[in-house]
């Protein structure tokens, strides 16, 4: 097996990474209020948002915080996992690091 296959397992990890924060956000709105839009912004160097009200504030923490808790709880599985570099290990590190990649607004109101 090449070398090259290993940052591109990665790569594509952290696409789905990332898709998969997007979409926990967009689930825990919907479960807990309503989604407003889903989108892009900031152009090339943006990325994807999903806009959504609730009615509290905890709710706006649990939505804000799911991919969170759901990429620190992929993390555990992934190092559990680990029995050698491999291409499906850097694949599963690739969807951890999309996961919890926060923005600002997932932190701060």
């Amino acid at each position: 097996m090449s070398i090259l296959w290993y940052p591109l397992a990665a790569m594509l990890g952290g696409v789905i990474g990332a898709i998969v924060h997007e979409a926990t956000h967009a689930l825990a709105a919907h479960l807990l209020g309503e989604i407003v839009a889903v989108g892009w912004v900031g152009g090339i160097n943006g990325g994807p948002y999903v806009d959504f009200h609730v009615d509290s504030r905890w709710r706006s923490e649990v939505v804000r915080k799911a991919p969170l808790v759901l990429g620190v709880a992929a993390a555990i599985v992934v190092l559990l996992s680990f029995d050698g570099l491999s291409a499906w290990w850097m694949f599963g590190a690739g969807c951890v690091a999309g996961l919890i990649l926060m923005s600002p607004e997932d932190l701060f109101i």
